[in-house]
């Protein structure tokens, strides 16, 4: 019999004209939204409308649901439902099915909307329709708490006041949850409907929410079954009532709760169209057989970053022995203190860290553009400063603020030709790079190195007097631990034994690299000049000297593989000594340092002979591969690495300065970085797709979204009413007659 109710409230409410005119209104607003978020922006996402949506509907609602079951005592129609043989629950479920079914009348408008954007060239048309459910829960939500708020009170208008001043109570605390933070930012999350929306803008269907709606629609309804009496007039509110109400909402509170407290990954579903949230199987397989604790300290989280910090969450869970924690760095003003951290890191960057050590993973690893696109001149702009298409956020920046400035600059001096190129080179910059996701790789990364055994390390000798450097201290004569990658040997002021040297030769060999700077005293070092010469390499015992000054300067060679991202300096140095080539078998030799010797001049051959004779150039840096892997680099006059800069003049500085780079590239040339064993999803594209159409186009669309599907609605509706009225009245006449 629940089917006669929904049939007669269903058939009322397109005879209520102020039914007809909210579904109308929420159609226009769900195609302003789609005008203003999709099609004018270009962005083809569709979550951004039915988050709107939420809030229209909420509006929407109130005055056709506020009014079911207080409207019939009014009208005196509640005694022919008395008289039908229903029951209090199938009055109320056929009430509040009908009200949900005439709100399908605009949710089949937004239907068509994934598949208007699909058209336009987006993707993920199944993605619109799993959030037009959840929407449609929503829906449900506000029309039980409007139809509980009717039976509570008699009059209309108090019970639509009452539903719109709820609403707005349950949207406020919402937006202002993000003033408190912790618990109670939790907390008015949890109770407000609206919020509810926010996984599903950044692409997560959250089942948790769906239950929210669900289970607390049923409540109130149940709580409109009790308030309602045979005759739908009001019957009074017993202890008993009180008592079921309570025990019912406090089940419906801790399943609410303890769904919220099931895996992240479980309950909030993936949708979209790139599984941007999804890790290799690799990954997953790896963080199984993890079995060390690792804590994920997240820097600095914010609404700015969502979707990356739905990801690192979703990570975390999926392995028990992984603990994330959030960190606001400005109310723990102490907590980086405790790390030694080249530079301040960035929002969303992360500290991961285990017992043995930490990483730190700047949230710059997270993100990447790719270019995509074919400007010849772009192409090779980022193959010969970047090697490649791949730019790192700040490297995009950094490119198109470069080419924004030459455009500048031509525009300035009226270079029109220029000017048109440098501007197809920021629209080609802008319009072809894609941004991606990338976090899996940089976070499995870290938590392997803080859990290995074992890690590539640079250790610097220093049981002989060389000079320090940041690197880990080995006194050479204890041996050289497992874990060693890369030795520095540093300017020693004493000689090495027999047995340290075979000991270095012997990690050479296993694949150790070596970093050796020595100073004029060489010559007097007979086995560290042994462990050089094993590597074809020796040094003349006199300091070079140019036109009899022992201060030189030196002129790097560009084509070094060590110098790859350093380029062409002129460093100046003193007390050198030039190095002597020998060639041994598998080795290949790269002059690193090359100082340009005098010419010898003889009163006894004409100038123009002298002038064709070229100068042979003197070596005093050299580096060292074999198979293309690095093995060596050896400086000469170790000492011009060690100067006091208070008295330089600007130019000395940065000669000074080129030099210590220069090392320092050496080392990162040298270095063996801890690398992953596992395999890696590709990137995801971060945002959605830009779809492709004209203002003219997107204003059509809206006229037909925002105007002629609503009017047709509402024409529908008001000629049904006129018909209807025009048969009651022709029966009427016929009576009389």
């Amino acid at each position: 019999m629940m089917r006669i109710v929904f049939e007669r409230e269903f058939k009322a409410l397109f005879r209520n004209i102020r039914a007809v005119v909210c579904i109308t209104l929420l159609m226009a607003a769900s195609g302003v939204f789609l005008l203003l978020n999709s099609l004018l922006t270009g962005y083809s996402g569709i979550q951004p409308v039915f988050s709107n949506m939420s809030l229209a509907a909420a509006l929407a609602i109130p005055p056709v649901a506020a009014t079911a079951i207080n409207s019939e005592k009014k009208k005196e129609t509640d005694q022919f439902l008395c008289a039908l043989p229903v029951t209090r629950t199938e009055v109320v479920v056929g009430k509040f099915l009908a009200i949900l079914a005439f709100f399908m009348i605009p949710n089949a408008v937004m239907a068509l909307y994934p598949l208007a954007l699909a058209i336009l060239g987006a993707s993920g048309a199944a993605q619109g329709y799993v959030i037009l459910l959840m929407f449609i829960f929503a829906e449900a939500f506000f029309i039980a708490l409007s139809l509980m708020l009717s039976a509570f009170f008699k009059e209309q208008w108090l019970a639509m006041l009452i539903a719109y001043a709820a609403n707005v109570i349950l949207f406020v605390l919402g937006m202002i949850s993000v003033l408190f933070g912790g618990a109670v930012e939790y907390i008015l999350k949890w109770i407000s409907p609206f919020r509810r929306f926010d996984p599903i803008v950044f692409d997560l269907f959250d089942l948790t929410s769906i239950l929210f709606y669900a289970s607390f629609a049923v409540l109130f309804l149940a709580l409109t079954v009790m308030k309602i009496g045979r005759s739908n007039a009001s019957v009074i509110w017993t202890k008993k009532k009180s008592i079921i109400c309570a025990v019912m909402a406090a089940i419906i509170l801790c399943g609410n709760m303890g769904a919220s407290m099931l895996p992240i990954h479980a309950m909030r579903l993936d949708v979209s169209t790139n599984k941007l949230y999804g890790v290799s199987k690799t990954t997953k397989e790896y963080l199984n057989t993890l079995d060390e604790e690792v804590t994920v300290y997240l820097l600095n989280p914010s609404s700015a970053e969502e979707k990356l910090h739905s990801f690192i969450k979703r990570y975390c869970a999926l392995s028990d022995k992984i603990t994330l924690k959030e960190i606001d760095t400005t109310k723990q003003t102490d907590f980086l203190s405790k790390y030694s951290l080249s530079t301040t890191p960035s929002l969303y960057s992360m500290i991961i860290e285990s017992d043995r050590r930490y990483k730190l993973v700047d949230s710059e690893e997270c993100f990447a553009y790719y270019y995509e696109g074919d400007n010849e001149y772009l192409l090779a702009y980022l193959h010969q400063y970047l090697g490649g298409t791949t730019m790192s956020p700040s490297q995009y920046m950094s490119c198109g603020a470069y080419f924004t400035q030459m455009y500048d600059y031509y525009k300035a001096n009226n270079a029109s030709s220029q000017m048109a190129s440098a501007y197809e080179i920021i629209q080609s910059l802008a319009g072809e790079s894609v941004y991606k996701l990338k976090a899996e790789a940089p976070i499995t990364t870290a938590i392997e190195y803080v859990t290995a055994d074992k890690i590539p390390t640079v250790y610097l000798v220093s049981n002989h007097g060389e000079k320090s450097t940041s690197a880990n201290p080995l006194d050479i004569s204890a041996g050289i631990p497992e874990n060693a990658t890369t030795l520095i040997i540093n300017d020693p002021d004493s000689d090495y034994s027999e047995g340290e040297i075979s000991d270095i030769l012997k990690f050479s060999d296993r694949g150790g690299r070596l970093l050796i700077v020595t100073d004029s005293q060489l010559k007097d070092k007979t086995n560290l000049k042994r462990l050089i010469a094993a590597f074809g390499l020796s040094a003349e015992d006199e300091v070079l000297s140019i036109n009899g000054s022992a201060d030189v300067s030196a002129v790097t060679n560009s084509k070094n593989a060590v110098l790859a991202e350093v380029g062409t300096l002129s460093v100046a140095m003193s007390q050198v000594n030039a190095i002597i080539q020998s060639d041994i078998q598998g080795l290949e030799l790269s002059p690193l340092l090359t100082v340009a010797a005098e010419k010898q001049t003889d009163e006894n051959t004409d100038t123009a002979q002298q002038e064709s004779e070229e100068s042979t150039d003197k070596v005093i840096a050299m580096s060292v591969t074999k198979s293309t892997a690095p093995k060596l680099v050896w400086f000469t006059g170790g000492d011009s690495f060690v100067k006091d800069t208070s008295g330089m003049t600007e130019e000395e500085f940065q000669e000074y300065y080129y030099l210590l780079l220069l090392r320092n590239a050496s080392l990162e040339w040298l270095k063996v970085s801890f690398a992953s064993t596992l395999s890696f999803d590709a990137p995801k594209e971060y945002t959605a797709q830009v779809i492709d159409i004209s203002t003219g186009a997107a204003m059509w669309a809206g006229v037909l979204f925002i105007g002629i599907m609503p009017i047709a609605v509402l024409s529908g509706s008001l000629l049904n009413r006129y018909v209807r009225k025009k048969r009651s009245s022709a029966a009427e006449s016929f009576v009389e007659q």
